[in-house]
């Protein structure tokens, strides 16, 4: 029935999150007829990081918890 279907994770750094916020760019992108919906379909499908990559950004940013390791620099 539902064969390509699989849960997807929504912790780490390449989650169901982000793979979201590439669906919702492609599908404006489609809509506005500038990226053919097969294209669309096609990146998804194949290797959604690297569209990912190509249509958001190089590298999601980290989460607001991330802590850096030693504090805060601090400048005298």
């Amino acid at each position: 029935m539902f064969h390509n279907l699989w849960p997807q994770p929504r912790s780490g750094e390449w989650n169901a999150d982000r793979k979201d916020k590439l669906e919702a760019k492609l599908c404006r992108l489609t809509c506005d007829g500038k990226v053919p919906l097969a294209d669309a379909q096609w990146e998804i499908a194949t290797d959604w990081i690297v569209a990912y990559r190509k249509y958001i950004g190089a590298t999601p940013r980290k989460s607001a918890t991330h802590k850096a390791p030693f504090g805060p620099l601090v400048q005298f």
